[in-house]
């Protein structure tokens, strides 16, 4: 049954990338990556190695099976501790990214904190 899934996923794939114009991927087409998919998952197969079998991305299967991971709305607060365990390594600049992926980098630990402090 899977084998013969993964052929019609494949099939219906190479229908849809001879148009250059057809946009959207077809719904039959996503119905039958949900239906590979979700009983794979069910059994503790990665969202990765479940991808790895089809010709589209895990990002892309996790949506269509109501699994994507929701956007991150804000910052969390965080807790930065010294561990004496691990070696001191000097610090030139850090990089503050933001919950959708925004990243300011070059910041000094002074700039850092008071960016911080200014978005609580």
């Amino acid at each position: 049954m899977t084998d013969d899934l993964l052929a019609r996923i494949q099939a219906l794939h190479d229908d849809y990338r001879r148009d250059p114009d057809s946009g959207r991927y077809p719904q039959a087409f996503r119905q039958l990556v949900i239906q590979y998919a979700l009983p794979l998952r069910a059994q503790g197969t990665t969202w990765s190695a479940i991808a790895d079998a089809l010709p589209i991305s895990s990002t892309t299967v996790r949506k269509w099976t109501g699994h994507a991971k929701p956007p991150a709305t804000s910052l969390v607060p965080v807790n930065v501790v010294d561990d004496p365990r691990l070696p001191a390594l000097p610090v030139r600049e850090l990089c503050l990214t933001s919950p959708a992926g925004f990243q300011l980098t070059g910041l000094s630990v002074e700039q850092a904190v008071k960016l911080m402090g200014h978005l609580q």
